[in-house]
């Protein structure tokens, strides 16, 4: 629909955004059949692919072009489900759902993060503390602490808290 270019953003945010949907079959929480339709997951998975496309197209896809790619995305992601999948966003956006609201803005801020973004005052999660632990265990099993290994375990620790142990406590 807009050419060869976005397609390319398509590909790389729907890659990025699936990848937390194979970190729960890790754990063994999988996608249950009510998956698709918890608020929570819905909105981190919304805010992370919104914050990857804007990365990935450096700001220059907004508005209704961010939409439809968006909607691209989630087809994609969810294959038959897609649309059901993007209903069931756009009910949640409409709605202001406390726990979908909760988890976009987690799932942006984190994705923020990881590419050394502000991600504001305002944010609750403690990037400080995660940066501590990622210090932590960067000189512990790598015996280095510089920015990229650090912020490599910070990530993965806030995606444990607030994706995977969020998730599991959802679903399971």
């Amino acid at each position: 629909m807009f050419g060869w270019g976005t397609s390319k953003y398509v590909d790389e945010v729907a890659t990025g955004t699936s990848n937390l949907i194979s970190l729960l079959d890790t754990v063994g929480v999988g996608q249950p059949a009510h998956f698709w339709r918890e608020p929570y997951v819905l909105g981190y998975l919304f805010g992370t692919a919104s914050m990857l496309l804007g990365i990935a197209s450096k700001g220059k896809i907004r508005g209704e072009k961010a939409g439809d790619l968006i909607n691209q995305i989630f087809q994609r992601i969810g294959g038959v489900k897609g649309d059901q999948i993007v209903q069931e966003i756009m009910s949640n956006l409409r709605s202001r759902d406390t726990a979908f609201t909760m988890a976009t803005e987690r799932g942006s801020e984190i994705v923020a993060f990881l590419y050394g973004m502000p991600h504001g005052n305002n944010s609750s999660i403690d990037f400080e503390d995660a940066l501590d632990l990622g210090r932590d265990q960067a000189r512990g099993l790598e015996g280095r602490s510089d920015d990229a290994t650090v912020r490599k375990y910070a990530y993965e620790a806030v995606v444990r808290e607030y994706w995977i142990d969020a998730v599991k406590s959802r679903l399971l």
